[in-house]
């Protein structure tokens, strides 16, 4: 069968290629190597929704033995966040295809293993979040979904093997709560079937751990559910809410229909809300452009500096907001995972909103930001000084996120003049400052608009070209026959004939001369209209004519002259000889003369370069 990853919305092969740094959801869709899928994954902003089979959005449909291996490896070579892998092969675990789903668990049992036996998982951190990553995929899969049966064996077969040799405390941790999975699954627990006064005796012991085991991993739903309320018992016991502690039969079924105690807005309406000061957030958000494609991607950083930073993982919006409800005791936030099984008031996901055309909060409570920001909400967002994002609770405004904001300095904007000579513009472009300081230049060519923002102070360094195009080099020349080699002069031969000399050999030939370079062309005339609407324009006006220029293509190099062809070579001279008559007497028939070479032909002349294009006119006029 022949191996391969598809993704929705794929148009071309990737093969070795190198990714754009940062890769997109939307650009991942371009390719179609397992490699792009760990290149994304490796991001700090990635979003594990890519692996989701049952996503509307950009996502593999087809998991194979390459993205296997290469999940696998991203994870044991450190390629992949730990915490993002486990994401993306759970999503493909909890797909649609069976069989598929057995493959991948095939895959990291291979992995756990070799994680839990290396030595590194006792010394390094981040060796274990790989062990732990690995853990979870396990630990965590849907009842039923397993790996296939020899590879569940070889994995049952190795915990007993490694737990009996005495391992040290992170793998014995991890083995022994597997061990604990893999027994609970078949009804057992340290050699004793689970039944309900087992379940009463953990949750006397207060031990959670091993209640959440068995809520999730026997295969008596009935006993399922059972563990499960012991849990929930345990943390309306632990409680900071009175209100829970007073109602906590309704909260106990409340858990166990919806996963969380969640309130309704209608009988407890925001009083106020606040951002927590130390909540995980970026402190800088930055606006990264692509003027060839007319987006831009906006990035959460970590400082506010200019040095570029790497983006940070999307902060959680129930980590940072906090709000007031009439009638609840203590403030409240976004409501935990159904699986955390939090007693605590909380916030339904769709009750709360980011009212912002820049960030949006997703299914999981995490901020993020937008990809694919058009032209005109480029312009909108330069002339704000900061990112301000207001937060909504029931379309009450509660509280607002802010962060710092720059724009990442762009590349220069280099336009091809036409070819051909014109008085008409090429470019027509517009240059103000925004309310922020910020330079936005609005460049228009044919019907086609460009839209750059760029901060004050990278301004002097930034600039937009109508470009000639370059001249044609000129064509090498031929290079020169080479000449006949001489013949061979004739051997001396008794009585009387003496060698003959050899032949010369002919001259080469000249080279012929390179071809001439093409000239450059023009570059193009450019119409530069700077608004300013207070006419206190001189500085932008200055700035303007020394960064919207228009520029003349390079002259073609001339082609090189054709190398002068080689003489042929001189013939050796016919050998002498001895000769002796009837008599004895002897004598000395002579060797010919060796013939001499001829002459390397002359090199053919190098073609002249082609002269520069002109630049065209740059007109600026300040204004309204």
């Amino acid at each position: 069968m022949q191996r391969h990853i598809l993704l929705v919305g794929m148009v071309a092969a990737s093969g070795c290629a190198s990714f754009p740094q940062p890769l997109t959801a939307n650009q991942l869709a371009q390719y179609r190597s397992a490699p792009a899928v760990v290149a994304y994954l490796g991001q700090a902003d990635a979003s594990a929704a890519v692996c989701d089979l049952g996503s509307v959005g950009p996502h593999l449909v087809v998991v194979d033995q390459d993205l296997r291996e290469a999940l696998a490896g991203g994870l044991r070579e450190g390629k992949i966040p730990p915490a993002v892998w486990r994401d993306c092969v759970t999503n493909i675990v909890r797909g649609r295809d069976h069989e598929g789903a057995s493959s991948m668990l095939d895959a990291v049992s291979d992995t756990y293993r070799a994680l839990l036996t290396d030595a590194h998982v006792e010394t390094s951190a981040s060796w274990q979040e790989r062990l732990v990553a690995a853990h979870d995929v396990l630990a965590n899969r849907p009842l039923g979904v397993n790996p296939h049966a020899l590879s569940l064996a070889t994995l049952r077969s190795e915990l007993q093997r490694v737990l009996a040799g005495g391992p040290g405390p992170v793998a014995r941790s991890n083995g022994e709560d597997l061990r604990t999975v893999l027994d609970l699954e078949r009804g057992v627990l340290r050699g004793t079937t689970v039944d309900l006064p087992g379940l009463d005796d953990l949750a006397r012991k207060g031990d959670e751990t091993t209640l959440r085991r068995a809520a999730d991993r026997l295969p008596d739903s009935k006993l399922r559910d059972e563990a499960r309320r012991r849990v929930i018992r345990l943390h309306i016991d632990a409680s900071p809410f009175a209100e829970v502690r007073a109602g906590a039969a309704a909260v106990e079924q409340l858990l166990m229909t919806t996963g969380n105690n969640h309130v309704a807005l209608a009988e407890h309406p925001p009083v106020r809300g606040w951002i927590e000061p130390q909540a995980p957030s970026p402190r800088a958000v930055l606006v990264r452009q692509n003027p060839v494609q007319q987006t831009a991607t906006l990035l959460g950083l970590a400082t506010v500096d200019r040095v570029r930073a790497p983006a940070l993982p999307p902060p959680s919006l129930r980590d940072a907001i906090r709000v007031e409800l009439e009638g609840i005791a203590r403030p409240v936030t976004v409501c935990a995972p159904p699986n955390d099984l939090d007693p605590s008031p909380c916030l339904q996901p769709q009750d709360v909103a980011l009212d912002s055309p820049f960030a949006f909060m997703d299914g999981d409570g995490l901020i993020r930001f937008r990809d694919n920001l058009r032209a005109g909400e480029l312009i909108a967002l330069a002339g704000a000084e900061r990112l301000t994002v207001p937060v909504t609770v029931a379309a009450k405004p509660v509280a607002t996120l802010d962060w710092s904001l720059r724009f990442e300095a762009p590349a220069d904007l280099i336009f091809d003049a036409p070819t051909a000579r014109t008085d008409d513009w090429h470019l027509r472009a517009r240059l103000e400052r925004s309310s922020a300081g910020r330079l936005v230049y609005v460049v228009t060519q044919a019907n086609r608009q460009s839209t750059v923002v760029v901060e004050s102070v990278d301004a002097g360094a930034f600039h937009i070209v109508s470009q000639g195009a370059r001249g044609f080099d000129g064509s090498d020349g031929e290079p020169g026959s080479n000449g006949w080699d001489g013949l061979a002069g004739q051997d001396a031969s008794c009585p009387s004939s003496n060698g003959s000399d050899g032949g010369n050999g002919s001259d080469g030939s000249n080279g012929a001369p390179g071809g001439d370079g093409g000239d450059g062309s023009n570059g193009g005339n450019v119409l530069v209209d700077v608004a300013c609407p207070d006419r206190a324009c001189a500085d932008l006006a200055a700035l303007a004519a020394k960064t919207i220029i228009s520029r003349g293509g390079a002259g073609g190099h001339g082609g090189h002259g054709g190398r002068g062809g080689s003489g042929g070579r001189g013939a050796f001279g016919g050998h002498g000889t001895t000769c002796t008559d009837s008599e004895g007497n002897t004598s000395w028939l002579s060797a010919g003369f060796d013939g001499t070479s001829g002459a390397i032909g002359r090199n053919g002349p190098d073609g002249r370069p082609g002269k520069d294009g002109a630049p065209g006119r740059v007109l600026v006029r300040a204004g309204e």
